[in-house]
């Protein structure tokens, strides 16, 4: 009897095993019948016969970092994505080091430096450099799968006493277009041939015999070098069928010896370090090899141009367009914007949608040393890639009429700013802006059976203070326990109600009656806005304050706070000012007091879009993020203040395993989604309609499912599950398991 039970054991390990596996595999897989998105690999320029070429970048959407496909052996690139007018000093040499396209614990690493470049009488560049793993081994060139050598040099034009800097690449080819499919309807180029920059490859290696190799360029450049101007030497390499990639580029001047005199400090107007608060790590083109903004611009120039879609490839132009996506005139006009990439793949921008508002311009244009540039430096190729319905050459749509570039600093300021205001800055953000700060100063009677009361202060900027009857709109939330939230009011405050209790202080009694079995601790939140007209003339901006939360204990002892999963920092640093529902919640903890186990959008949806969705906040989060990867595509929520929200569509711009973009990083050796979770939480996601329930997901299921939501993963997670609700996911996936879900997530 004993060794049958045994048996009976080995046989549920091993068909546990095989699901796990099963679920796994499918997870990778598409959905029947279902097409390759249009961005899941980013497209590329085409390339000259004789060099194959990599694909243009994808600043919106799964990372192509997460691609599980090694690259094609030594790419000649002609793109890349990133962003960067950098000028560095003379001994200046970048070293990238970066393995983590591809998760290979076998990877030593790999560190490039170039320290040296001269030009032959043949016109080829002879380039110094160190190759090396990442415990400082040399590395031969045999050992690199694919490089590639970019050169560029810098221009500078003065417009109106301002210098306009652009790079030009010193590799440049004609290019032929090709006809493609949009849509199973054959279209021919619009260009019958055009130019582009690329990179070389192919070569002259030399051991130097010193951990230094020399390496000559295979092609001849194609624009001779000026010894005077400001160099980017870039290279990019891979190893370990990809898994193993690094960047690296080098700023000099040709007639000034490396480490000698240092150039003006000009360390990009986009820098690697911005694009990544994003991207992390920034990894474009289809084998996920240019990671570094100063090697884009390389590539990228005003020479570069996509010949079946005539469009620009200039980085100061594309990117713009990019990010831009749906919302450019021209889009919104139903004109696509598309680049045709390898194999003539056509990859459309126009469902792109930025996570935060357009007019932060200052997200991309940070860290460097003149990422203001754009502020003082208006330029009509670069300012007509937003405003595409401009036409600074036919005055089109242009208040100041037909103009020349050198013109345009003439009414554009900071900020190109005009005599009516900053469009470039959020009514928010600007100094004309009063503003709205809240402080909640206590909360008295909270305890069973009784309304609770709270005390809060209403200030500006300036420090004055804002009466309650002053406010456009003002309420008050309170919801709990903290541990799973479950109960939630909002009300709105009627000012005649808000007790004066002096020195700019009100105090407002919820009309709400805690339940006699209340317990443990509750959360108080406060939010509203004022209505003012900032800047130019127009309708009045919602000026909303930050939402604060205060903890406070029903039964006298210590309050013990909401547990902190995701940060309103990492939220920011693609949102940059998460504001919702009209910028009213303007914080993360106030947002989960209403997004509970309990919440969905019934009240706000259609008749004909039932069922309700779960407003849940650990689904409602990963659906959204999951967007267009999901296996059930069409995701779309319904709200009283925006209607219907369809997130079918939208693309995380970073490797989705990277759950440490969103969440906390870890306390102590336990990340905040770690398994087993902290005692107590419990709390399902209930979807009800009508007052009938129409499903319960215990908590981890909930979770894990919003992303993984195939049918054999739903169906594995419901058989790990025990008739009375126990989840057994921790003895698969619980920490230091085979199935570590933080392992797993990397």
């Amino acid at each position: 009897m004993l060794r049958e039970s045994k048996i009976l054991n080995l046989l549920v390990v091993l068909a546990t095993v095989a699901l796990l596996l099963m679920a796994c595999q499918t997870e990778s897989e598409p959905p029947e019948g279902s097409e390759k998105t249009v961005e899941e690999q980013p497209p590329e320029a085409q390339n000259a016969q004789d060099a194959p070429t990599a694909a243009l970048p994808e600043p919106s959407g799964p990372s192509t970092s997460a691609d599980s496909s090694g690259p094609a052996d030594a790419p000649e690139p002609v793109d890349s994505s990133g962003a960067a007018e950098s000028l560095a000093p003379a001994d200046s040499s970048e070293t990238a080091v970066l393995s983590d396209k591809h998760p290979n614990p076998a990877s030593e690493g790999l560190e490039i430096a170039i320290t040296g470049v001269e030009f032959s009488i043949h016109n080829k560049p002879i380039v110094t450099l160190t190759l090396a793993n990442a415990n400082g081994d040399p590395v031969s060139p045999t050992d690199l799968e694919g490089y590639g050598f970019t050169i560029a040099q810098l221009i500078e034009t003065e417009y109106q006493s301002v210098n306009i800097l652009r790079y030009q690449s010193l590799l440049v080819r004609e290019v032929e277009g090709k006809p493609y499919t949009v849509d199973g309807q054959t279209l021919q180029p619009a260009l019958a041939k055009t130019t582009q920059a690329f990179a070389d490859s192919g070569g002259e290696w030399v051991d130097n015999g010193d951990g230094t190799h020399t390496y000559t360029f295979s092609n001849t450049l194609t624009s001779g070098i000026d010894p005077i101007l400001a160099t980017i030497m870039g290279l990019y390499a891979y190893k370990d069928g990809g898994a193993t990639v690094a960047n690296t580029v080098l700023h000099f001047v040709p007639n000034l010896p490396i480490g000698g005199k240092p150039l003006t400090a000009r360390e990009g107007v986009v820098t690697t370090e911005a694009c990544d608060l994003c991207h992390s790590p920034m990894a474009f083109h289809d084998d996920g090899t240019r990671r570094e903004a100063d090697l884009c611009l390389t590539c990228h120039t005003d020479q570069t141009f996509d010949p079946e879609s005539g469009n620009s490839l200039d980085f100061r132009v594309f990117i713009h367009k990019i990010h831009r996506g749906k919302f450019l005139h021209n889009v919104q006009d139903g004109q696509p914007y598309r680049l045709v990439g390898p194999q003539q793949s056509v990859y459309d921008y126009s469902k792109i949608v930025w996570p935060q508002d357009v007019r932060y311009c200052g997200t991309c244009h940070n860290n460097g040393t003149v990422s203001g540039d754009y502020q003082m430096i208006p330029f009509g190729p670069v300012c007509g890639a937003c405003h595409d319905h401009v036409s600074f050459e036919t005055g089109k749509n242009h208040f100041g009429g037909p103009q020349p570039d050198e013109m345009c600093v003439l009414c554009h300021t900071v900020s190109f700013g005009t005599p009516l205001g900053s469009p470039h800055v959020l009514p928010i953000n600007s100094p004309e802006t009063r503003g709205v700060n809240f402080e909640i100063v206590g909360v008295e009677g909270a305890a069973p059976g009784r309304s609770p009361a709270v005390v809060f202060k209403i200030t500006n900027n300036a420090g004055e203070i804002i009466a309650p009857a002053e406010m456009d709109y003002l309420a008050v939330t309170l919801a709990g326990p903290t541990s799973d939230y479950v109960n939630r009011v909002t009300e709105t405050v009627n000012p005649n109600l808000a007790q004066d209790v002096g020195e700019g202080t009100y105090r407002y009694t919820f009309r709400y009656t805690l339940p006699g079995a209340a317990s443990g601790t509750y959360a108080v939140s406060i939010e509203g806005y004022v209505l003012e007209t900032v800047g130019m003339p127009g309708p009045p901006t919602q000026i909303a304050g930050y939402n604060p939360v205060v903890y406070v204990s029903l039964d006298g002892g210590p309050p013990e706070p909401r547990r902190q999963v995701a940060g309103q920092e990492l939220c920011d640093a693609c949102h940059k000012d998460l504001t919702l529902h009209g910028g009213l919640r303007r914080n993360i903890e106030y947002c989960v007091m209403c997004h509970n186990g309990t919440a969905n959008d019934e009240t706000a949806r259609l008749p004909a879009a039932m069922p309700p969705e779960s407003m849940d906040f650990k689904t409602l989060i990963h659906k959204i993020h999951k967007g267009r990867d999901r296996y059930r595509q069409s995701f779309i929520t319904y709200s009283s203040q925006e209607g219907a929200k369809d997130y079918t569509e939208v693309g995380f711009p970073r490797n989705l395993a990277d759950c440490i973009a969103c969440h906390l990083p870890p306390r102590g050796n336990a990340y905040t989604y770690d398994l087993p979770l902290p005692k107590g939480v419990t709390q399902p996601t209930i979807v009800a309609q009508s007052g009938k329930v129409l499903s319960v997901i215990p908590f981890i299921s909930a979770a894990c499912t919003a992303c993984h939501d195939r049918p054999a993963m739903v169906g594995h997670a419901e058989m790990q599950t025990t008739a009375n609700g126990v989840e057994t996911c921790e003895v698969c996936h619980g920490r230091g398991k085979d199935w570590d879900v933080v392992t797993v997530h990397r």
